[in-house]
């Protein structure tokens, strides 16, 4: 599926991942899923500069020893541990699609630069998401591919509990500094045969490309 926009150049790479365009949207796919025993964690009150420190960092990726789960009528399989510390640039929930049952908000993400109100700024970054998509549109001149594509992600977030399902659902906004931990899962649907996959890296394009989340902790960075 193609989202059209205001469009003066376009690379169309794939609806699982990203879509580059001259002042206009850039389509970003990608999921990330926690499972197994989870938790909210309190609003965590750190210096500013703790909380600097942390959204300039990549997210966190590391070997998980946790193995399948069912969740409803999906088979999750964890690939990697997974946390990050960003700022929320998109909170789009979902009602109605099939995947909608077990990951009903997508939150577009932004770390390192594209935590950063300065840059945002400075790009004059737009962003708006609809049907799994996330679009990032910009003036001129145009951001830095390097500090912009690798630096967000439209995030599939799975709730590991009714907690963290409410706290995603409820208390997450846009423009919030949040921190996430879970697991990268590969998610099969037992009904279809379909399989949802999970990225590995953050750099990746074409279909594939994205991370899908089960959350187990989530909390907000002050």
């Amino acid at each position: 599926m193609i989202i059209l926009g205001m469009i003066y150049k376009l690379r169309i790479i794939s609806r699982d991942c990203l879509v580059t365009r001259w002042r206009s949207w850039l389509p970003l796919w990608i999921a990330p899923c926690l499972l197994v025993a989870s938790q909210t964690l309190p609003q965590q009150n750190l210096p500013k500069h703790e909380v600097a420190s942390l959204l300039a960092h990549d997210p966190e990726q590391s070997d998980t020893r946790s193995g399948p789960l069912r969740y409803g009528n999906r088979y999750l399989t964890p690939r990697a541990h997974f946390r990050v510390a960003a700022r929320v640039l998109g909170h789009e929930r979902y009602y109605l699609d099939p995947d909608s049952a077990i990951s009903p908000v997508d939150l577009l993400l932004g770390w390192g630069p594209m935590s950063n109100p300065a840059f945002l700024r400075q790009y004059d970054l737009r962003f708006a998401q609809y049907d799994r998509f996330g679009y990032v549109g910009y003036g001129a001149p145009s951001p830095p591919p390097d500090q912009t594509l690798n630096s967000l992600t439209n995030a599939h977030l799975i709730a590991a509990t009714p907690a963290v399902r409410d706290y995603l659902l409820r208390r997450v906004k846009p423009g919030d500094l949040i921190y996430l931990e879970g697991e990268l899962v590969d998610v099969l649907a037992l009904d279809t045969g379909d399989l949802w996959p999970t990225s590995l890296t953050r750099d990746d394009e074409g279909a594939g490309a994205c991370e899908v989340l089960l959350v187990r902790q989530v909390a907000h960075l002050r």
